[in-house]
């Protein structure tokens, strides 16, 4: 039984559906895996956490998982932490900066990675980044689940999408390309983005202009199969080296020519064969022009770009090294029986999902619980609304009322206006669980500002 927990979420994007949603489903395709995937507002978690053989810990930065990862070691049973974004170096526009660049919760997350068994990332960068860490990773890359049809011919479309995270990298081109569409009538720009990275195009003719906002992965990939050329432009960031190479598969395997930074996460790409680099912006017109003036040429790099996509980069065809590599790790705990029980109580959950083509996989459906813990800790934190996240907690409290997280937050969000409630707040969530490490010293500070003892 693997267990893959993230940070909630209320949708799921394509970073889930690359490192969490298809990599379970192949896992699970394999015989004898069962893998559930929850959050960390999850009821069920508690249990999940306790009992799974596997427990795969995707970025996340909860204190109260330290007690469980130590306590599981003793168990014998494997904690794998995930990195997948230099979250020490996120960008300032980024909507998750404002829990990645709190010092406790960066150090919360930097003891989970040292305490885990073991840890997976998605790119040798970010291993060699926190390889002092955790000198036991293991690099998976991100990988595609499907392609499109091949492709040959069409209109000449250039094209860019993605998420409002690229607004800079997209700025650092936006001026050659619209140079260059001012010169080429033939060409058609198309965009999938957020409104101003769109605007970094205003300059362009309207008419000669197609897009739309963000919008699921399947749009996505609509979106890429009607482009001849794909952009792929990266400033060199601390946090863009540890970027993946998912948007030159993207573009390869939905019939685009990719055209990318020349920069450590596309050195996959194989300049003439099946992409094109670029180290400086410059270099786009003539890249561009030369590719307009020779279909043939886009024909062929787009079909041995799809070609390699298919030969060395499918998710199932690598869902067995995963596994290689859990059962290996695991081997070294001297792992305990299989928790007896859990598989099928997690597939009589109500909001259990199966996943597609397997009975194994499960998606945990967020629940009325975790959208009201999310809600609240968005009002706290993000909106600086405490009356509204009261609101939300006190909602999670009823609808779970043995669940200790609900009464940790509401706590936490108490503590200006009620501080006695707060205290009760954090006795009960000790009470229901006594390993919380967050209650306790949530409570300790408050009662030691308060001059009680605790």
């Amino acid at each position: 039984m693997v267990a893959h927990v993230s940070s909630p979420q209320v949708g799921r994007g394509g970073d889930y559906v690359y490192r969490v949603e298809q990599p379970d489903r192949a896992l699970a395709a394999l015989p004898g895996v069962h893998v559930v995937e929850l959050t960390t507002l999850s009821p069920r978690a508690p249990r999940i956490l306790r009992e799974a053989d596997v427990l795969i810990l995707n970025l996340v930065g909860d204190p109260d998982l330290l007690p469980v990862v130590r306590e599981r070691r003793r168990r014998g049973r494997l904690t794998v932490y995930e990195v997948n974004d230099y979250f020490l170096g996120l960008q300032p526009w980024n909507p998750v900066r404002y829990f990645f660049q709190d010092p406790e919760n960066r150090a919360v997350i930097l003891q989970l990675l040292e305490a885990a068994d073991c840890a997976q990332a998605t790119c040798e960068e970010l291993r060699r980044r926190f390889a002092a860490h955790q000198p036991r990773t293991a690099v998976f890359p991100n990988q595609m689940e499907r392609t499109g049809p091949p492709r040959r011919g069409g209109e000449l479309v250039v094209g860019w999408g993605g998420s409002h995270g690229h607004l800079e990298d997209v700025r650092s081109v936006a001026g050659v390309l619209t140079e260059w569409m001012h010169r080429r009538p033939d060409a058609v720009l198309a965009l999938m983005c957020s409104d101003p990275i769109a605007e970094l195009f205003s300059g362009v003719d309207p008419r000669r202009v197609r897009r739309r906002g963000p919008g699921p992965l399947e749009e996505y990939y609509a979106f890429v199969a009607g482009l001849r050329i794909g952009l792929a432009p990266l400033l060199p960031t601390d946090y863009n080296l540890c970027r993946s190479d998912v948007k030159f598969l993207e573009y390869a395997a939905f019939g685009a020519v990719p055209v990318c930074a020349d920069l450590e996460p596309y050195r996959t790409v194989e300049p003439g064969r099946t992409g094109f680099l670029f180290r400086d912006p410059r270099e786009l017109p003539d890249l561009l022009d030369r590719l307009a003036a020779d279909p043939g040429l886009c024909d062929t790099v787009a079909a041995q770009a799809r070609a390699y996509v298919l030969a060395e980069r499918m998710e199932a065809d690598h869902a067995a090294e995963r596994l290689a590599f859990y059962r290996r790790e695991r081997a070294r705990l001297d792992p305990g029986p299989t928790a007896p029980g859990l598989a099928s109580w997690i597939a009589s959950l109500p909001e259990a999902r199966e996943g597609r083509d397997c009975g194994r996989h499960h998606p945990l459906a967020f629940t009325e619980v975790e959208r009201a813990l999310y809600d609240g800790l968005v009002h706290q934190f993000q909106h600086g609304d405490p009356d509204a996240a009261v609101r939300c907690f006190r909602a999670a409290a009823r609808a779970a009322p043995a669940f200790h997280l609900p009464h940790l937050y509401l706590g936490n969000a108490l503590e200006a206006s009620d501080p006695e409630a707060a205290v009760r707040c954090y006795a009960r969530a000790l009470e229901l669980e006594p390993a919380s490490c967050l209650a306790a010293t949530l409570a300790g500070e408050l009662l030691a500002r308060t001059g009680r003892a605790g």
